[in-house]
């Protein structure tokens, strides 16, 4: 029963507080159960009245006696049908219920000046929320983005600094286009956003997916085709992947690595070679070099001691693709003493491992190469299109790294996640 104490609203003004407290494109359905459980069932048809709140410039009922003020809801149509959006620069400063007045003035934060900047560009849009982002753009943010991309990127830091995750959950992002160039995905959905922007953004993990698909629609018309599409979302740690699915096990790892060689996880090399140096178990043997796989990591680790898994996955999955490859031999007496020179050890020791072919399930390239005083690695890491890094507390007074490599297949689920 509703409590005597709480101010009763008008609807218009419970279902524009729905969409303040949820955020994001809702259903008629979502709109309902909140305002249900918060005012009780004092109005019954929610379609009709939604409905009637979409501007008429936008498609709304020319004979509704909504008033004006009222008329803020945008209607996403398409794939979206049935769905809602808040146009928040529409949304009135006062209204007849103090509470929702309130309510309204207080979340005009920079999420809102975010929504209004990218609904005023034909360039990017973003749909910014508690649980999850979504970003549609016409162009692929970059490494070191200028102009429009620039913008582009700062939102999105701002937006998934917003997601909140809790203590079982990971945070799940994916990339979807149809573009197929040579790119890789864990750069694009992190690394090219900015480290530090997803410090807070998971507690159980992080899991991405690359999707070669067209993009749901966005949230609005756009002068030229979005192209590129992400998706980041909080999720329970044991769904899994969406779009691809898990086939056979090709190899499984395990690896102890002493608390004190921490630093080491940020440098691919040393990953590189505590897993050769680790155990690890041929399962399957492909017929041929997979063109696409998927990886599952899982660091075990004292609670606290990893303060950003961000930061760890680009030298992590370097280092870990790296050690299910064979180097050609290009160069090889220059890499082997660089390599040795970086890790401390014996020249003989990383050159039998880089010829080493037992695991090398993802086969035999020029595997790496001499850059200024140092190496660079070029494992097959863009053809990882389903990936996790998976965070388990322990007491131990060492660092486990454990996981498996896989081969996979698409799902029937196409595009990306949505609603």
């Amino acid at each position: 029963m509703l409590s005597e104490s709480v101010e009763v609203p008008t609807q218009h003004e419970a279902i524009i507080e729905a969409f303040q407290a949820l955020g994001r494109v809702r259903t008629i359905d979502e709109i309902h159960d909140w305002v249900r459980k918060k005012y009780g069932d004092r109005w019954k048809d929610f379609g009709t009245r939604m409905a009637d709140m979409v501007p008429q410039e936008l498609g709304g009922n020319s004979s509704s006696n909504v008033q004006n003020q009222f008329r803020v809801l945008r209607r996403v149509s398409g794939k979206y049908s049935g769905k809602y959006s808040l146009i928040t620069d529409k949304i009135p400063q006062e209204r007849k219920h103090s509470n929702i007045g309130q309510t309204v003035r207080s979340s005009m934060s920079r999420l809102e000046e975010i929504v209004q900047r990218n609904l005023e560009s034909n360039l990017y849009v973003i749909a910014p929320g508690s649980r999850s982002v979504e970003v549609w753009s016409v162009e692929r943010l970059p490494f070191e983005p200028k102009g429009w991309l620039s913008r582009l990127r700062s939102d999105i830091c701002f937006a998934v600094r917003g997601i909140h995750c809790g203590p079982s959950h990971l945070l799940h992002a994916v990339y979807v286009s149809p573009i197929r160039e040579v790119c890789d995905v864990e750069n694009i959905l992190f690394y090219n956003v900015g480290i530090g922007c997803f410090a807070r953004s998971y507690n159980a993990g992080l899991r991405f997916e690359r999707v070669f698909s067209q993009p749901p629609a966005p949230l609005r018309p756009m002068d030229r085709p979005a192209q590129h599409y992400h998706h980041y979302e909080a999720v329970a740690k044991e769904t899994g992947f969406e779009h691809w699915m898990p086939t056979e096990t090709l190899v499984r790892w395990n690896a102890r690595i002493p608390t004190r060689y921490m630093t080491t996880l940020l440098n691919p090399s040393h990953i590189w070679y505590w897993m050769k140096r680790g155990s690890t178990e041929l399962v399957n043997r492909p017929h041929q070099v997979p063109t696409q796989f998927g990886l599952s990591m899982t660091i075990c680790a004292p609670s606290g001691s990893v303060p950003n898994l961000v930061a760890l996955l680009k030298p992590l999955l370097d280092g870990v693709v790296a050690a299910f490859h064979q180097h050609d031999g290009t160069m090889q007496a220059e890499v082997a003493g660089r390599l040795a020179h970086v890790l401390g050890v014996r020249s003989i020791e990383v050159v039998a491992y880089l010829n080493e072919n037992t695991d090398a399930v993802l086969g035999r390239r020029r595997l790496l190469w001499p850059w200024r005083n140092s190496i660079q690695w070029n494992p097959a890491d863009d053809c990882c299109v389903a990936g996790e890094l998976l965070f388990n507390s322990s007491t131990k007074d060492s660092l486990g790294l454990s996981g498996e490599l896989f081969e996979v297949r698409e799902t029937a689920v196409s595009g990306s996640k949505t609603g």
